[in-house]
């Protein structure tokens, strides 16, 4: 394929804008495309989004796909403009470089689907909980239930991909919590409704955080006390995993856990 400019980008404001790395610019301009510009665009976006995917950061190019060196918001903006062109359900699907544009885009080009997405990362993470770059921002769902886009989840994706928040060193997860109390009342309670997954459960979190401070079977109790759950309740629901068939023995350790930290 030639690298040679198509006259499709003459005089073309989108074109302008991802030859600039302008994500921002790029973003709103993509969310008030009509679906006749969005087919003409199409071809153009694919071909620069496979230009710049092909080449490394501070790259040039000689034919003018894009100003300057390259830059990890020429990539973005691409990926922006791919997303507005082929539509909610296959941009759903994709896999995210930029956490960036797993936040951001959803939201502003598809404002009345993002439910499509919460179920489609949700699946995607239990599928495979350590495909790292596959995965790679689908937690900017929990943004969006802070920002009242979505309603907290309840798949067991979700809920699982919540608990691996605890990995992350620069979350406090406590804090993490109380900025979206629906994701405590809603998401966070399907841990006692059904269990993990091989590669992602409670006790596996547990047992893989350094810190214990920062573990799972730690910060629980701790919604407890801060009074978004009511102790009773928790100690019921542990008593009616301990006693299910559906959790694997493994997994009840980590209830187990649970019950001699909230009895401290």
């Amino acid at each position: 394929m030639s690298d040679s400019l198509p006259t499709s980008a003459a005089d073309n404001r989108l074109f302008d804008l991802l030859a600039g790395g302008d994500r921002a610019g790029t973003l709103a301009y993509a969310a008030a495309m009509d679906d006749g510009e969005k087919r003409r665009q199409k071809t153009l976006v694919r071909r620069l989004r496979l230009v710049v995917s092909a080449e490394p950061t501070g790259a040039r190019s000689p034919d003018g796909w894009w100003l300057g060196g390259l830059t990890a918001d020429h990539w973005a903006a691409a990926d922006i403009a791919h997303m507005a062109c082929i539509g909610a359900e296959r941009s759903a699907d994709l896999s995210y470089t930029d956490r960036g544009v797993a936040r951001d885009a959803p939201p502003a080009l598809f404002p009345d689907r993002l439910e499509l997405f919460v179920e489609s990362w949700s699946a995607r993470y239990e599928r495979n909980p350590k495909g790292w770059d596959r995965n790679r921002g689908i937690e900017a769902m929990f943004d969006w239930t802070r920002d009242g886009l979505v309603h907290a989840p309840v798949q067991r994706g979700a809920m699982l991909l919540l608990l691996s928040e605890t990995q992350v060193e620069r979350i406090d997860f406590l804090k993490f919590l109380r900025e979206r109390p629906a994701l405590i009342e809603v998401t966070l309670k399907e841990l006692f409704r059904v269990p993990g997954v091989k590669g992602a459960s409670a006790m596996q979190f547990d047992e893989a955080n350094p810190r214990e401070s920062r573990r799972l079977s730690v910060l629980l109790p701790q919604l407890v006390k801060l009074g978004y759950w009511d102790g009773e309740w928790v100690r019921q629901r542990i008593e009616r995993v301990l006693a299910s068939d559906e959790f694997p023995e493994y997994q009840k350790r980590f209830f187990k856990l649970l019950r001699s930290n909230l009895a401290e």
